[in-house]
C-alpha cells in the first residue's frame, strides 16, 4: 500500500495557520517548539519566519507582527519572506 499523496495546498494552509497563531498568541510557540523545527516547513520562507519567532522567544521578547518584522529586518530576511503585507496577512489566516 502506498502513502497518500501530499496535498500541498492543505499543507501550506496549515503552515500559515501555525505562523498566524503564534503571532496572535506567542505562548503557542512554547507548545510547538518541541514538535516543530524551521526545516519542517514546506516553504523555506515560512521556516525562516518560524526561526525568527523562536529567536525572539529565546530572548524573552514578545512575538508580534512588529517585533517579528524588526527581527526579520535585522536578519536581512524581511523582504524575502514577503514583508509587511505578508506578515499582516498571517493574522487573517487564523
Amino acid at each position: 500500500m502506498s502513502a497518500a499523496p501530499i496535498d500541498h495546498a492543505r499543507t501550506e494552509d496549515a503552515e500559515l495557520a501555525v505562523l498566524g497563531a503564534v503571532l496572535l498568541e506567542s505562548a503557542v510557540l512554547g507548545t510547538l517548539a518541541p514538535m516543530l523545527e524551521p526545516g519542517d516547513f514546506a516553504r523555506p520562507a515560512y521556516g525562516r519566519i518560524f526561526s525568527a519567532m523562536q529567536a525572539l522567544a529565546a530572548r524573552g521578547s514578545i512575538v508580534d507582527p512588529i517585533t517579528l518584522g524588526e527581527e526579520l529586518e535585522r536578519l536581512g530576511e524581511f523582504a524575502a519572506v514577503g514583508g509587511k503585507e505578508f506578515l499582516s496577512e498571517l493574522l487573517d489566516v487564523v
